[in-house]
């Protein structure tokens, strides 16, 4: 017997993720099912009888279109559903929950007859009372009940394949009460190394073609060559190239081509920015990455620095930093620029890390901070994160 139809006025409880958040790399996509009322919609699901979340895509890498001389060329994103056995699979498992990842064959793979695909994922799931049956005026804190990751997995495409646990949960922690009411909320989140694969072979395809780009980071912090020199008041020089600076930056292509005064000194004085700051943006543009161990307050000047220059991949390498980064003590630091960026990374990786941690930050100096920035619309989007969950999904 089908109870899909059960789930079809319930779209929006498992919407799609919205273009963001916290996936901080391109291999990893995050999707949020949220099954409003779960007190009452696993009542009619007897053991070894399941229900589907809506489908959803995993976007595809967009580099990874343009890929055609290292192996077959991918032009379509990726579809997944989960699949959710409330009461047990079998009556084996009858006292367990068991969840699981289900591929979908899209047109691009059934026409490269690939027969399945391979991924790392994780799932997460969260028990949200329903504020209505709460007692507490507050907002009812999402609580999580277990999480698990999975090693890499090949995912088939047969009508029975579908990969996970079994025994993912035991009932008893999912209905400590059993007279409460509440929403179950599920995460999954999928990871590709495959992108990582194809962007490595991009790289060395691209070396292999230009042998000048594979050089290009031996050079940084080497005088030889160099034929443009950076002062600070602090006292530091950087020494550079500038046909590399110019190569990699639309504006240091404009400072050092002569238009300016600077671009005609062999020395140019920094005044505006310090110089662990341009340091930082200097070693990007060599090597196309960060150095290890920079500090917060220095990731964050770097990162507004790269948006003034219109670094915007700097940026985005940045903001993934940062986001790694949240914790107890700035997570309200990174919430209020990723707000004042309009950064979604910045601010879903605040929001999902305050969102989980809500008892025991609410009261702290940094809620304080956030709720004193007097910016109506960011304090109810915290609070909507707050009931519904942070949904993230890979960001372009």
């Amino acid at each position: 017997m089908s109870m899909k139809w059960l789930f079809q006025p319930n779209r929006h409880a498992s919407e799609q993720p919205q273009q963001n958040t916290k996936l901080p790399t391109h291999d990893q996509f995050t999707f949020t099912w949220t099954v409003r009322d779960y007190h009452e919609v696993a009542d009619l699901y007897p053991t070894g009888r399941w229900f589907y979340s809506d489908s959803f895509v995993e976007p595809n890498h967009p580099q990874s279109n343009k890929i055609s001389s290292i192996g077959d060329t991918y032009t379509s994103d990726y579809l997944w559903r989960m699949c959710m056995y409330p009461n047990g699979v079998s009556q084996a498992d009858k006292n367990y929950l068991g969840l699981f990842l289900k591929a979908i064959p899209t047109d691009h793979e059934r026409d490269g007859n690939s027969l399945g695909r391979e991924r790392t994922y994780a799932f997460e799931v969260y028990r949200l009372e329903s504020s209505i049956a709460s007692s507490s005026s507050m907002v009812p804190t999402p609580i999580l009940l277990k999480n698990e990751k999975f090693s890499k997995t090949r995912f088939g495409f047969g009508s029975d394949q579908v990969f996970g646990r079994r025994q993912f949960l035991k009932l008893s922690e999912i209905y400590p009460d059993p007279n409460s009411k509440f929403d179950l909320i599920v995460r999954v989140r999928i990871t590709n190394e495959e992108n990582t694969a194809i962007m490595a072979a991009v790289t060395e395809v691209q070396h292999g073609e230009f042998p000048l780009a594979a050089q290009i980071p031996k050079y940084f912090d080497d005088e030889r060559f160099c034929d443009v020199e950076f002062s600070f008041p602090c006292g530091a020089r950087i020494k550079a190239h500038r046909i590399i600076l110019a190569a990699q930056s639309k504006y240091f292509e404009s400072l050092l081509s002569g238009q300016w005064v600077e671009g005609r000194s062999k020395v140019i004085p920094i005044k505006e920015v310090e110089y662990e700051i341009f340091r930082c943006i200097m070693y990007y543009l060599y090597t196309g990455k960060l150095e290890e161990n920079l500090e917060l307050d220095c990731l964050k000047a770097a990162y507004m620095k790269a948006d003034m220059l219109g670094l915007e991949t700097l940026g985005k390498i940045l903001a993934n930093r940062i986001a790694e980064d949240v914790n107890s003590d700035n997570w309200d630091e990174i919430l209020l620029l990723g707000w004042q960026m309009g950064d979604m990374c910045l601010k879903s990786a605040a929001m999902g890390f305050v969102v989980t941690r809500w008892e025991e930050l609410k009261n702290t100096d940094n809620m304080q901070r956030v709720v004193a920035c007097g910016n109506v619309e960011w304090i109810e989007e915290l609070i909507a994160a707050k009931i519904f969950g942070v949904h993230e999904s890979y960001r372009k």
